[in-house]
């Protein structure tokens, strides 16, 4: 049983502070602050940290070995017998509905830790390059045997337009007429099916587990995610569920704004992995000097500018020169041709000089094209706006981006106020969930709820710093080391450090120290620690820096005894009017550490306190 208390359920700022207890791999109750809690429970100070529902991808392509599709699965055609010009009766290129991931994991723990270290307990692992390409599992990102992995063995079916290996179907008019035919395929098994459970004569159905497979999305008992980026490749997933009856599901969807209307009227969802492409400049945005080298930059186009302007001078005085130079040549030509006597060849013509080159195949789109490359990759962003409005369900999935890579995504549409922060969380976590049918596994902080949560030292969709310092998958818990401290918490109410605190070492008596520090509002410590280190003479002043975090307090500094850098910190827990820790000195050849305790000292002037 795990007892997190001081979290804040959302807003890092506004949020109230609870307590949730965790046992059994369920949320048992959401406390108020200061309740009481049960003895066996292990206490978690999430120093009002953000806790969010864990996030789950709802379509992941990393984590299982290729798919492998026996083609033929007919018996072999004698070509030499005769001219052949049927097609095969089962040919299978790119058809494998009946596959499963949840028989190909290979998610190692290497993979598993960096999805939990952005915030992630559950993936749908997804096929895909495939037509039919089978089905996805749900796992949970646990430290545990494969087995135990899987929540859900078969959660999608997965299909596209693309298929592996050379031959037929190699176009898109090919794949198209290879998914009819096995659509029609598996139809006509399930009629053999019907007239043999009537008692009807006809063709014994052969074994075949992937014309079986596909039955349940043409009985509409499960629907079928289509990868889809344009609107095109939508309009033939439209036709095709049309033509067989069954239900589909958009994955991608880059475009899929351009039918949000139909989309919306027929429920279907949309995965989006949020690929937006390269974002192309603004046309009319200004080039943007950054501060510090304003001046500089000014300066430079100022001498530029001068330069230019005295060799615009020279230039012209030397072209004046030159246009004399000329008419006193052609001058001095005419008058030699007329005093040439006649016969003889007309004066040699000086060779006019060659023109500047011109580099043809230098090209710079024109404006409007750059607006509208710019709108365009505008409303490609905006597609999870448009669809949202339109009452479209709309997840996020990441696709072959790497692990969080669609939570950084995510927090671009929320700073650039595409989407709310609760519409992004919901597509990251109870929306994947939803449409993978483990709405119960989480999503939202409930009493009843599955224990699968992160608390954040920042909001993740605020803050592209914040980072994951505990998470709980399934109840299980994962600590994670946060390497700035300055970003796990702030003081607990009430607490107060401000002031001069004279140190006494445990081992040195008789030696001590003369602390002042002053605490903003945040918990950031600033002040000086006068001190005589081991073995010195004389005093050193040294300035310090640190943080309070709940009720402990951390302080850093540096300072040079003799010629010798030596780095100081301390690590203590205010009580009451006391701070009691360990103070540590490392040097370039030693280390040394002392328990150490704080007391308060009266306010006065402290002109005279000396360390001893």
């Amino acid at each position: 049983m795990w007892a997190l208390t001081q979290v804040r359920l959302g807003d890092a700022e506004g949020a109230p502070l609870k307590t949730l207890l965790l046992a059994e791999g369920r949320i048992r109750a959401v406390l108020e602050p200061g309740a009481q809690l049960p003895p066996a429970a292990r206490v978690v100070d999430a120093n009002q940290m953000v806790a969010l529902p864990g996030l789950v991808d709802a379509y992941a392509l990393t984590g299982a070995a290729p798919l492998s599709i026996e083609a033929a699965r007919d018996w072999p055609t004698n070509a030499s017998a005769d001219l052949y010009v049927d097609m095969r009766a089962a040919n299978r290129k790119g058809i494998a509905p009946a596959a499963k991931v949840a028989d190909r994991l290979t998610l190692d723990a290497e993979l598993r830790g960096k999805w939990r270290g952005k915030g992630y307990t559950h993936l749908v692992l997804a096929p895909s390059s495939e037509l039919l390409s089978g089905r996805s599992a749900l796992v949970v990102l646990r430290e545990r045997a494969a087995r135990d992995l899987i929540v859900r063995e078969q959660v999608f079916d997965h299909a596209g337009f693309d298929s592996n290996g050379a031959g037929y179907p190699g176009t898109l008019m090919g794949s198209m007429a290879q998914l009819r035919q096995f659509f029609m395929d598996a139809r006509w098994v399930q009629e053999l099916d019907r007239r043999q459970l009537a008692g009807k004569s006809g063709p014994r159905p052969p074994y075949d587990p992937d014309l079986r497979a596909i039955g349940t999305v043409l009985r509409k008992e499960q629907r079928l995610w289509c990868e889809a980026e344009t609107s095109n490749d939508i309009d033939r997933w439209l036709r095709l569920a049309d033509e067989f009856g069954f239900e589909i599901g958009i994955v991608g969807g880059r475009d899929a704004f351009q039918r949000a209307a139909v989309l919306a009227a027929r429920r279907i969802p949309v995965i989006l992995t949020l690929n937006w492409g390269e974002e192309p400049p603004k046309p009319d945005a200004p080039k943007v000097t950054p501060e510090p080298e304003q001046k500089a930059a000014e300066q430079k186009a100022a001498e530029q500018k001068a330069a230019e302007q005295q060799a615009a001078e020279q230039q012209a005085a030397e072209q004046q020169a030159a246009e004399q130079q000329a008419a006193e040549e052609k001058a001095a030509e005419k008058k030699a041709a007329e005093e040439k006597p006649q016969g003889e060849g007309a004066a040699a013509t000086k060779p006019e000089q060659d023109a500047k080159p011109v580099d043809r195949f230098r090209y710079t789109l024109p404006e409007p094209v750059k607006a509208e490359r710019r709108r365009r990759w505008e409303e490609q962003r905006a597609c999870v706006r448009t669809l949202l409005d339109a009452g479209v369900v709309v997840a996020f999935g990441s696709g072959k981006e790497g692990a969080g890579e669609i939570l950084a995504k995510a927090r671009t549409l929320v700073s650039e106020k595409v989407i709310s922060e609760a519409q992004a969380l919901a597509a990251l976590s109870s929306q994947p969930l939803a449409l993978a049918g483990a709405a119960g596994a989480s999503g939202r902080l409930e009493a009843g709820k599955g224990a699968n949560l992160a608390v954040w030292t920042k909001h993740p969709l605020q803050d592209k710093d914040a980072k994951v310092a505990w998470l709980f998958a399934e109840g299980i818990a994962y600590e994670f080391e946060i390497e700035d401290k300055a970003s796990i918490g702030r003081p607990d109410e009430g607490i107060e450090v401000d002031g001069r605190w004279e140190l006494s070492y445990e081992q040195a008596e008789g030696r001590t120290a003369l602390l002042s520090l002053e605490m903003d509002a945040e918990g950031k410590l600033k002040g000086s620690l006068r001190l005589r280190a081991p073995g010195a003479s004389t005093d050193n002043e040294v300035e310090v820096g640190g943080r309070v975090i709940g009720r402990k307090v951390s302080l850093e500094g540096s300072f040079n005894l003799g010629s010798f850098p030596v780095q100081i910190s301390l690590e203590g827990t205010l009580e009451g009017e006391e701070i009691n820790g360990t103070v540590k000195w490392k040097g370039s050849e030693r280390e040394d550490s002392q328990k150490f305790r704080a007391t308060r000292k009266p306010s006065h002037d402290g002109k005279h306190d000396h360390p001893h």
